[in-house]
C-alpha cells in the first residue's frame, strides 16, 4: 500500500529532489503544500501533525475515537460561529475540523459494515502503529534479552557459588593466617610472616593470571571463555593453600586437627569423645564429659587462651555434622566454662570462643552460625563475677540488647518509646496489691510467689497463655482489644480469657527485660493448659543469667500431673529416660498418692510428682503419654490423649452452653473415655469452657539457686476441689 503513493526525497547527487515509491518507515504526506495554503482550506486552523497524535494527547486512542465519532447537534441554547462544530470531547466543545467520517465512507473488501465506529477504530489503530512502527520488533527483541539476561545471572551465580567459593574461602583462610595472633598455625608448628606472604603472593598471581586468561578469551566465542575460566581456576586450586601437617580440610572450612587428652586410661581425641558424647545425651552429654575429664583446665594450663580456645572450636567443628550440631556443642563448651570452680582463665576461654565464633559467622561465603541468646548468655554469665571482665561483660550485654531490638522489629521499638514517653514508674509495686490487680484479670488461681528487683515468680493459672505470638496464636492483643477485655464480665471461674501474662505484666507497669525478642520478660514458658510457677525477668542482667542457670541444668523444676492408675502397681519411685521431640530426656517421679475408683467399672487415678533433669518442650506429657515412658497420659490433655476438649465457640453461646449445663438441660454428648474415671474426675469435664484449655498438670516447685528463689506454688481451687472428692 506505500509502495502505491509517491514520494517527494532528495536531494540525489545532482542537488536535485526526485519521487520514489512510498516506504512504510516513511512519514506521512501533508495534504498542503504550505502552512498557509492549510490554514486557508481549514477556515484559519492549521491542522495539527497526525503523525504523532496518539502519543501527544492523554489517553491517546480513546481520545481520538471519541472525537472521530463525537460530532453532534449543539444542545438547545448553545449557539455555534460559523465555521465550529459542537463535539463535547474536543476542549471548549467547539472544533473547527468538519466530521470526517460518514457511514458507507469506505467498502470493506469482506464485507464489514462501514459504519462510523469501525472506521474510526482502524482510523485510531493506524495512527497508533504511525505514532510507534517499531513496537513490535522492540517488544520482541526485549523478550529475547530478557532470556539472555535470565540465563546469563544463572550461569554467573553458579560459578560464584561452585566455583569461586572454595578459591575465595581458601584464600580468606591464608590471609588470616596473617593477623595479630602471631601467625600462629595449630600445636605442632607455627607459619611465619614471611611464609604467609609468600603463599598469598602466589594464590594473588594465579588470580590475576587467571583474570587476563578470561579477559583475553572474552573475545571468542562462549565455550572459549568457559574453557578459559575452567583452566585458570584448576591452575589456582591445584595447588593445596596450607601444606601444614595439623591442618586438614572440613567441608568449605579448614580445621586443626584435634589434640590428643587422657580420657578413661585411653588416648582419645578430644573431637572424638565429644562427637559420641553429643550423639549419646547431646549439650547435656558434652558439658559433662568436658566437666569430668577437666579439658577447660588441662587445656589453660598452657597459657595461651587463644591457642586453648582454638583447640576447642576446632574440636567443635570436627565433631558436628551441621550447623544446628554445631551451635549447640559449641554452647555446651561454654557452658562448661561456667563451672562452679572456674577462674579468670576460663572465662577468658569463653570470650575467645565467641570472638572465634563471630570470626566463623563474618565469613562471608561460609556463614556455619550465629551466636544467638543462649550463646551470649552463657559468656556474660562467665565474664561478670569477675571484676577484670566488667567491661566486656556490659558489651556481651549490649550486644544481646541490640541482637533482640533487631530481632523484635518496629513493634516492641514503638511499644519501648510510647513507655518512654508515658514515664512509666519503675519503682517496686507493693506484691499484695499487684496480686490483687493480676487475679482481678485472671481469677483466684494466680499468685506472686516471689518478687525482687530481678525477677518475679508467679504461679500461672489454667487456661492462660503466657504471651501471644503470631505463629501461637492470633497476634499480639491491641491496647482496643484488651480494653474490651478488661472491661469485659468475668468468666464462670471469675477470669477473663486470652490476655496473656505478658500483656497484663506491661500494663501494670512492671518494668520487664527487653532481651526476649519474643515476649519481653519470659525466659522459660508454661503450656496454656499448666499451671504453675513461672519466671518473668525483670532486667535484662537478670535474664541473661536466668537463660544461662536453665541451660546449665541448675533450675529445679518439679510438676505435679495427675494420671490413670495402671493395671499393675508403679514403682514408688523412678527414672524415665526417653527421647523427646528426638532429643534426649530425663525425669525423674515419684508417686505421691493413689485414689480409688467409685466401683468396679471406675478406674483409679494416680498423683505423680516428677522432675524435669532436662528442658524439653512437653517433657512431663510425653514422659508421662509416651509407651516409653509411663504409658499413662495426663488426664484431660488434649494433645497426648484421647481427651477431646469442647470445641471452640463464641463466648456468648460458650456462656450459654455452660448455663444450660448448670441447669441440667445440655445436649446428650457422645461418652469419652473419661466417664470411667471417678466421679470428681468425670463430672469436671462438664464445666469446662470450650476453647479454654486446662488439664491436671502443676508446675509446684522452682528452685533457682542464683536468685535466692525457692517457691512453692499453691494448687488451683478446681485442683483442690478434686482432690478433696477423690479423697472422700
Amino acid at each position: 500500500m506505500a509502495s502505491e503513493v509517491d514520494v517527494v526525497d532528495g536531494p540525489n547527487d545532482d542537488g536535485e529532489m526526485f519521487e520514489r515509491p512510498g516506504k512504510l518507515t516513511d512519514p506521512l504526506p501533508s495534504p498542503y503544500q504550505n502552512e498557509e495554503q492549510g490554514r486557508l482550506a481549514n477556515g484559519g486552523a492549521l491542522p495539527p501533525d497526525l503523525s504523532l497524535m496518539v502519543k501527544a494527547r492523554h489517553s491517546g486512542q480513546d481520545y481520538l475515537f471519541s472525537i472521530l465519532t463525537g460530532y453532534m447537534d449543539p444542545p438547545a441554547g448553545k449557539e455555534m460561529m460559523p465555521g465550529l462544530y459542537y463535539n463535547p470531547y474536543f476542549p471548549g466543545s467547539a472544533i473547527a475540523m468538519p466530521p470526517p467520517l460518514q457511514d458507507d465512507g469506505v467498502e470493506y473488501e469482506d464485507g464489514t459494515p462501514a459504519t462510523i465506529s469501525q472506521q474510526a477504530r482502524d482510523v485510531v489503530q493506524f495512527l497508533n502503529w504511525c505514532a510507534e512502527p517499531e513496537a513490535d520488533t522492540r517488544k520482541k527483541d526485549a523478550l529475547t534479552y530478557m532470556v539472555v539476561l535470565g540465563i546469563t545471572a544463572l550461569m554467573t551465580g553458579y560459578y560464584k557459588r561452585f566455583r569461586w567459593s572454595t578459591l575465595k574461602t581458601s584464600l580468606g583462610k591464608g590471609i588470616n593466617l596473617l593477623d595479630e595472633r602471631g601467625f600462629q598455625a595449630g600445636r605442632s608448628g607455627t607459619v611465619t610472616e614471611s611464609a604467609g606472604l609468600i603463599i598469598v603472593s602466589q594464590y594473588l598471581t594465579k588470580m590475576l593470571t587467571m583474570i587476563a586468561l578470561l579477559a583475553v578469551r572474552s573475545v571468542h566465542r562462549g565455550w572459549g571463555c568457559a574453557a578459559a575460566f575452567q583452566v585458570a581456576r584448576n591452575s589456582v586450586v591445584s595447588t593445596p593453600f596450607l601444606p601444614h601437617p595439623s591442618r586438614r580440610s572440613i567441608g568449605h572450612h579448614q580445621v586443626l586437627a584435634s589434640p590428643i587428652i587422657s580420657c578413661n586410661d585411653a588416648e582419645t581425641s578430644l573431637a572424638k569423645i565429644i562427637k559420641e558424647a553429643y550423639e549419646d545425651r547431646e549439650t547435656d552429654g558434652v558439658q559433662d564429659i568436658i566437666r569430668a575429664n577437666q579439658v577447660v583446665e588441662q587445656l589453660s594450663t598452657k597459657g595461651d587462651v587463644n591457642a586453648v580456645a582454638d583447640e576447642l572450636v576446632n574440636a567443635a567443628v570436627e565433631a558436628s555434622t551441621s550447623n544446628k550440631s554445631l551451635a549447640a556443642i559449641l554452647n555446651a563448651i561454654l557452658a562448661a566454662c561456667c563451672d562452679s570452680n572456674r577462674s579468670e582463665e576460663t572465662e577468658s576461654v569463653a570470650l575467645a570462643i565467641l570472638e572465634l565464633i563471630d570470626e566463623m559467622h563474618d565469613e562471608e561465603e561460609s556463614s556455619m552460625i550465629e551466636p544467638d541468646i543462649v550463646t551470649l548468655s552463657l559468656v556474660y554469665y562467665s565474664l561478670c563475677n569477675q571484676s577484670s571482665h566488667k567491661e566486656s561483660a556490659q558489651l556481651i550485654l549490649e550486644r544481646a540488647q541490640q541482637m533482640s531490638k533487631k530481632a523484635a522489629g518496629s513493634s516492641r521499638r514503638r511499644a519501648l518509646a510510647a513507655e518512654r514517653r508515658k514515664g512509666i514508674n519503675n519503682a517496686k509495686l507493693d506484691t499484695k496489691e499487684a496480686e490483687k490487680q493480676l487475679q482481678s484479670v485472671y481469677g483466684p488461681d494466680i499468685h506472686i510467689l516471689h518478687d525482687s528487683d530481678d525477677l518475679i515468680v508467679l504461679s500461672k493459672p489454667a487456661g492462660q497463655v503466657c504471651y501471644h505470638t503470631k505463629k501461637t496464636s492470633a497476634g499480639k492483643i491491641s491496647a482496643k482489644r484488651k480494653k474490651m477485655k478488661k472491661g469485659a464480665a468475668p468468666d464462670d471461674d471469675g477470669s477473663k480469657v486470652d490476655i496473656s501474662l505478658e500483656d497484663c505484666l506491661l500494663d501494670m507497669n512492671f518494668a520487664l527485660s527487653t532481651v526476649n525478642p519474643v515476649a519481653r520478660g519470659i525466659v522459660h514458658r508454661l503450656d496454656r493448659g499448666t499451671s504453675g510457677c513461672i519466671c518473668v525477668a525483670k532486667s535484662n542482667e537478670a535474664h541473661l543469667k536466668l537463660v544461662a542457670s536453665f541451660f546449665l541444668r541448675r533450675v529445679t523444676k518439679k510438676y505435679l500431673a495427675i494420671v490413670r492408675s495402671p493395671s499393675s502397681p508403679l514403682q514408688q519411685e523412678g527414672v524415665i529416660d526417653a527421647l523427646v521431640g528426638g532429643k534426649p530426656a530425663t525425669s525423674k517421679y515419684r508417686v505421691v498418692s493413689t485414689y480409688h475408683g467409685d466401683g468396679p467399672s471406675s478406674q483409679g487415678v494416680t498423683l505423680l510428682e516428677v522432675e524435669t533433669l532436662t528442658g524439653r518442650k512437653h517433657q512431663v506429657r510425653v514422659h508421662c503419654a509416651e509407651s516409653n515412658g509411663l504409658g499413662l497420659p495426663i488426664i484431660f490433655d488434649p494433645l497426648y490423649s484421647s481427651f477431646q476438649p469442647p470445641a471452640p465457640v463464641s463466648r456468648r453461646k460458650a456462656k450459654k452452653d455452660l448455663q444450660r449445663n448448670k441447669r441440667g438441660k445440655a445436649d446428650n454428648t457422645e461418652e469419652t473415655d473419661q466417664s470411667s474415671l471417678p466421679k470428681a474426675i468425670s463430672d469436671l469435664e462438664g464445666t469446662m469452657v470450650p476453647g479454654q484449655e486446662r488439664f491436671f498438670l502443676h508446675a509446684q516447685t522452682l528452685i533457682i539457686p542464683e536468685f535466692d528463689v525457692d517457691v512453692q506454688a499453691p494448687l488451683p481451687e478446681w485442683w483442690t476441689a478434686t482432690l478433696d472428692q477423690l479423697e472422700r
